[in-house]
């Protein structure tokens, strides 16, 4: 493999994709002794748990340099929890769906997804819905025409991660202990693949995944 994130080394993301897999193992132990009905409540708290540690183990893979083929079994195992939720954090939805265009994976309307967004809607293939987050707004003037690529990676290379200031991700890098595994903005490359844009200009840009594309 060869690393994609010069923020750490090759033997820190394996290590944390080791001490990750460990983690979701103990949980996921835990999450099968549960019985529905009657632990309903403790079963969603255990897969909000393991949906973040799967994205994180996703991140981590891909700052690693790992192929599709492993970061797509990780996506997979990472939704079927996100299908337990009875509600699914904006971010989580816009993240998932822009994976689910870069990996070829189907997302249904079951999913308990902020469906009346409009940037849940557009990533989704669907037009309407409401501007909830103003960190949307980059992102949705490039798919209604509004902006093209060289405002989107101007946008991604300058603003996206103070705009991400609110995620539990952000500053992981800075901090000595090791829970950084990477910051990517999917949904720039979820962009790309919509609009038809080079990927190409985008290949100085430290947070584009340019190997999803």
């Amino acid at each position: 493999m060869t690393v994609r994130d010069s923020r750490r080394n090759e033997d820190y993301f394996r290590e944390y994709i080791q001490t990750q897999k460990g983690r979701i193992a103990r949980f996921e132990e835990v999450f099968q002794k549960f019985q529905p009905p009657e632990d309903a409540q403790k079963m969603e708290q255990c897969a909000v748990s393991l949906g973040n540690f799967y994205r994180d183990l996703f991140c981590a893979q891909y700052s690693a340099g790992e192929q599709k083929t492993v970061l797509r079994e990780t996506y997979v195992r990472w939704l079927a929890y996100i299908r337990c939720l009875n509600a699914v954090p904006w971010s989580d939805a816009v993240d998932l769906l822009s994976l689910a265009l870069l990996l070829g994976e189907a997302v249904d309307e079951t999913l308990s997804f902020p469906w009346e967004d409009a940037l849940v809607r557009r990533l989704a293939g669907k037009s309407g819905g409401e501007v909830k987050f103003g960190k949307a707004v980059p992102f949705l003037r490039c798919l209604d025409g509004l902006d093209g690529p060289e405002e989107l990676r101007e946008y991604l290379r300058n603003s996206w991660y103070a705009d991400c200031r609110d995620a539990s991700w952000h500053g992981a890098a800075e901090r000595q202990d090791s829970t950084y595994c990477g910051y990517w903005c999917f949904t720039g490359a979820a962009v790309v693949r919509l609009k038809g844009f080079d990927p190409a200009l985008f290949r100085e840009t430290d947070c584009f995944p340019l190997d999803l594309l």
